[in-house]
């Protein structure tokens, strides 16, 4: 067995997944011996006998938590110090007070400084219980040291650890000493015995971890704790974040839909009961008091919100969602405005493609024949009414020629002529060239919210996995989420359709030219230029 702490870079991933185990050294440490646990013995004995300690909802005084492994396994627990997931916030439990005594002068003892202990309890493994096989998961793994501390046990206790579950092995934790586990690799626990195993376990993180990074918030007893798996919100922060906390506002067909799941793969992300609301065009509700006023406001929000999994957003405001409606962008002013009135301080995404490959693309999924009733009818398959793509690019070029859109415009001017009369189409099969016209849509958008609130995604970004996961690694940046390796990372909703004629695309490359090119100055990235 080794001793001393465990390199947390042995600890970055799951030690199953490891191609190379060379990388990782023995999986459990002997960190110190001969720990007089007498003392921790005969409290825990003091005040079982006066309460049923092992059940926090019984621990007077002390502020009652959730931990799901722990509670489905059976697992008694005394909570002293908890930090979530994320480490994001730090927890000091009541009942800290009545063990630092013999807590703090322990951790010294190992040479680790008590504030940076940002896990810490007592666990009861009655006779005959068994936790299974697993590993622990979570950003907060590879940045703590894992450290148990037998209070009570036997050499009836089977304590098995292994690289994967074919690998494990039993390990004898005796009474007294100090071991430090890899708790990235498989381990389980069964109690052969017949009285309960205790063990104090604790996670700290090294002298380099920005401790500043991470609020204490000390408990009162009475305090509420509202959890998700990988959160922990004080109940008098309910209703602290108001949905969405972000908005995919377009460009229809330039891979919101993807973009719209990779953000929510991220564990810190709630889906929307519905990914493209439409509140803010066609689904608004005009039967309401106007929204330019507080009751309007507060009955317009009232009714978006039912949108959203308000029943976790409310109690547990660490949790971020949002939506992705791809019209959006199209809907102008009328969108804008009542996006400013119900979201003003949420994250604005728009992916953008390049518009020849977007308009062809949008006209192929109109015109797919394939789904059921309410789908062809919401992608507008019956107006369409047979036409070939040239013949709509011929109709819509001819329309916007007829209305003055040209690429020095104002947003206003665009806006009056064009984008309001769009909101109201309850279907999407329209617009397919004017759609294209990016930077007009954007002007509206970055006069009424400042740059730093809206981030442009280049959809050409996404297509390889190195792209992807530069542009998951800026998103969630924008949205101020830690950082999150996604796993799925196929492209959705997408068709196969035979290419576009080269003249037509020659064709609508020479119309969208100086509007790509306002799009690039407008955005300041040159590659949303898509030149020949």
């Amino acid at each position: 067995m080794r001793t001393g702490p465990i390199p947390l870079q042995e600890k970055k991933v799951s030690t199953a997944s490891l191609k190379d185990t060379r990388v990782v050294g023995p999986l459990v440490s002997l960190r110190a011996t001969g720990v007089d646990v007498g003392p921790y013995q005969a409290r825990l004995k003091e005040m079982e006998a006066s309460m049923d300690v092992w059940n926090p909802k019984m621990q007077v005084n002390n502020v009652p938590m959730r931990r799901s492994g722990h509670d489905m396994w059976g697992i008694g627990k005394i909570m002293l110090i908890f930090a979530d997931d994320y480490l994001k916030n730090l927890y000091h439990f009541p009942w800290l007070e009545k063990w630092s005594d013999l807590l703090f002068p322990f951790f010294k003892s190992l040479n680790i400084p008590p504030e940076r202990v940002i896990r810490c309890l007592f666990a009861q493994m009655t006779a005959g219980s068994v936790i299974p096989v697993h590993h622990d998961t979570g950003a907060w793994v590879s940045q703590c040291h894992r450290v148990h501390l037998p209070i009570v046990t036997s050499d009836k206790i089977d304590f098995k650890v292994g690289l994967d579950e074919k690998s494990m092995e039993t390990i004898e934790l005796a009474q007294g000493n100090v071991y430090e586990l890899n708790n990235a690799s498989k381990h389980m626990v069964e109690n052969k015995w017949d009285q309960a195993r205790v063990h104090l376990i604790f996670d700290y993180v090294d002298n380099d971890f920005p401790l500043e990074s991470l609020p204490l918030h000390k408990l009162s007893p009475g305090t509420v704790l509202h959890q998700t798996r990988r959160t922990v919100d004080l109940a008098s922060d309910f209703g602290k974040r108001h949905p969405p906390s972000f908005c995919i506002i377009g460009a229809q067909k330039a891979g919101t839909t993807s973009l719209y799941d990779y953000i929510t793969q991220h564990d810190l992300v709630v889906p929307a009961n519905r990914k493209e609301t439409h509140y803010l065009d066609w689904r608004f509700l005009p039967q309401l008091p106007p929204i330019t006023t507080p009751e309007g406001r507060v009955a317009h929000l009232k009714t978006y919100c039912r949108f959203f999994r308000m029943d976790i957003l409310l109690p547990c405001p660490s949790v971020l969602t949002g939506e992705a409606t791809p019209s959006y962008m199209l809907g102008g002013s009328i969108v804008i405005e009542r996006f400013k009135a119900l979201a003003p301080t949420s994250k604005i995404i728009a992916t953008l493609r390049d518009p020849v490959d977007r308009a062809f693309s949008h006209y192929n999924m109109t015109a797919d024949p394939e789904g059921n009733e309410e789908q062809l009818k919401n992608r507008g398959h019956y107006h369409l009414q047979g036409k070939t793509f040239e013949q709509v690019v011929d109709s819509e070029i001819a329309e916007l020629q007829k209305l003055g859109v040209h690429p020095d415009m104002s947003f206003e001017d665009f806006d009056e002529v064009y984008l309001k009369s769009r909101v109201s189409y309850t279907h999407g099969g329209h617009s397919f060239i004017g759609r294209g016209l990016y930077a007009l849509q954007l002007l509206g958008w970055y006069s009424s919210f400042p740059r730093e609130q809206i981030r442009i995604v280049n959809m050409d970004d996404m297509k390889t996995s190195e792209g992807l996961h530069t542009v998951m690694k800026d998103i969630f940046a924008f949205l101020e989420l830690p950082h999150y390796e996604i796993e799925d990372v196929s492209a959705k909703n997408t068709r196969h359709y035979s290419p576009i004629n080269p003249a037509t695309r020659e064709r609508l490359q020479d119309f969208y030219a100086p509007y790509n090119a306002k799009l690039a100055q407008l955005v300041g990235q040159s590659s949303l230029a898509w030149q020949k």
